[in-house]
């Protein structure tokens, strides 16, 4: 997700399958517990594969 910024990102049931989200801005977006399948993620921060550290 290039230039995303998902700090504040939660994965909740979301099926992300096959989605092209470089670019995308999910800050606040609540996506908690998601199925992501190829899905193109391209950020630096690490928080960004939906899995924070906290």
């Amino acid at each position: 997700l290039s230039g995303a910024d998902l700090r504040d990102t939660c994965l909740h049931n979301t099926v992300l399958s096959g989605a092209n989200l470089v670019g995308a801005n999910l800050t606040g977006v609540n996506l908690e517990g998601a199925v992501v399948d190829d899905v193109r993620w391209r950020a630096n921060d690490p928080r960004a594969t939906g899995h924070p550290s906290s």
